[in-house]
């Protein structure tokens, strides 16, 4: 009798190119500008602060390895409004591939006429944010979602977020 093993040899591959793309203490340096304006040392202490964080460590070694595996990947970044230390307050996201919204007539992201994140949300926190009623939804068909497909509050629609292009 013969026996056939599958072995995944590809994680292997991503994680090792993953570990020299992006080690965990990257560290940036920033020097004066041509303008010569704000002080290149705080920039500099606080980007590093930012970046050698484990949440922001996490999720930049998530997205590369979504660009890794699939065609890319998307970052959303924002700060919330509210007291406290600025840099805390920032956050990002990563976007899948698949929930990117692009114009695929162009070259250049320069040159985009749009670009958006496609996600699901629950019909509540849809109509509460717009202000409408009665919208139906479809269940999300996501493998990852675990057996929430049939739960009701899961059930929106699907939300389209345009971000205009050359906006961050």
């Amino acid at each position: 009798t013969q026996i056939q093993v599958e072995v995944n040899r590809m994680y292997g591959v991503i994680e090792g190119y993953l570990s020299a793309l992006y080690p965990k203490a990257s560290r940036v340096v920033v020097a004066p500008g041509p303008t010569l304006g704000g002080d290149s040392y705080k920039s500099q202490l606080a980007a590093n602060k930012w970046l050698l964080t484990n949440r922001t460590h996490t999720r930049i070694v998530k997205s590369i390895r979504q660009g890794l595996l699939y065609p890319g990947s998307g970052i959303k970044v924002g700060v919330d409004d509210g007291p406290g230390d600025p840099l805390d307050r920032v956050w990002f996201r990563v976007i899948p591939w698949w929930e990117m919204v692009l114009d695929t007539d162009v070259y250049d992201e320069e040159d985009a006429r749009f670009v958006g994140h496609s996600y699901y949300r629950p019909i509540r926190e849809v109509e509460e944010q717009y202000g409408v009623e009665g919208l139906k939804g479809e269940p999300r068909e996501d493998p990852g979602l675990y057996g929430w497909q049939d739960d009701e509050s899961w059930r929106g629609p699907q939300v389209v977020q345009w971000i205009a292009p050359g906006q961050g």
